[in-house]
């Protein structure tokens, strides 16, 4: 550009006139927000909504005192608490009170109801299996039962899984990635006379 023209652009840029892409920048793009700020409260909050919604499908899989029961302890989580470990272990400890620990409780046909509610709730199973050593899986199971045998093959091997285990896996305070578990019960083959 010519000086000559560059300085009639600066004097009506600076005197306030707005050039055309100026104007046309204002009239076809316009301005968007920043997106929220999402906080450590909004998201547990989320997750614990999602987490009562989710109970709905539940009503008449489980007894309606324990509806009752985690429907009031999901809500009596302190959500200002800035320690996200010390919410979740509350909301873990909720679930496996009232959820899990009803698997054996309940009639068959409502089982896959519960294990669909602790998927929802961020909890998977452990890829455990029948057959699987149990020095393995020893940290993911309760109880667990010996049945004696004489086959050397057999010992120490997973022979039935009563309650599956599951894990949920979250980021901590410390930024560090805790896993919180719900522990099965199996029966696993011994050597005989152990």
């Amino acid at each position: 550009m010519n000086t000559k023209v560059e300085s009639l652009f600066q004097k009506y840029h600076i005197s306030g006139i707005k050039t055309g892409m100026e104007r046309l920048t204002e009239k076809y793009i316009p301005s968007i927000p920043p997106p929220p700020v999402i906080t450590l409260k909004a998201k547990i909050e989320n997750y614990i909504d999602a987490l009562l919604k989710n109970l709905e499908p539940l009503k008449g899989a489980l007894q309606d005192r324990f509806i009752q029961r985690i429907t009031k302890d999901l809500k009596e989580i302190d959500t200002d608490d800035d320690d996200i470990d010390e919410i979740m272990g509350d909301i873990h400890k909720t679930i496996e009170d009232n959820i899990y620990d009803s698997l054996s409780r309940v009639k068959r046909e409502h089982i896959p109801k519960l294990e669909k509610y602790l998927q929802q709730a961020g909890y998977q199973p452990v890829p455990v299996k029948i057959g699987d050593n149990i020095h393995d899986f020893v940290e993911y199971f309760s109880s667990t039962f010996p049945e004696p045998t004489f086959s050397a093959s057999q010992w120490d091997k997973i022979k039935a899984i009563d309650t599956k285990p599951y894990q949920k896996k979250y980021t901590s305070t410390d930024d560090d990635e805790e896993v919180l578990k719900l522990r099965g019960s199996c029966v696993y083959y011994t050597k005989k006379g152990k």
